[in-house]
């Protein structure tokens, strides 16, 4: 797995390092980088960031899991 942070790195399977990055950067990483992998996780530490990447996510048909660790939303978005 490769961590993508907002230099930007590309790859199949990536995580999108969000932590610490105030809206809407988090949404722009997002939408950047989803379209060239199938399956990312994004890491948010926000509400307003998290709820923003899944309401993305879902209207681009993908499917969101999300898992807690600690504060940090962790956000896994496949595409089907």
């Amino acid at each position: 797995m490769t961590t993508i942070d907002a230099r930007g790195i590309s790859c199949s399977l990536v995580t999108l390092d969000a932590c610490g990055v105030s809206c809407p950067e988090p949404l722009v990483m997002l939408k950047s980088t989803l379209p060239t992998v199938k399956e990312l996780t994004i890491l948010v530490d926000n509400k307003a960031s998290y709820v923003n990447c899944v309401e993305y996510a879902e209207k681009q048909g993908c499917r969101t899991e999300l898992r807690m660790n600690e504060d940090i939303y962790e956000l896994r978005i496949v595409k089907e």
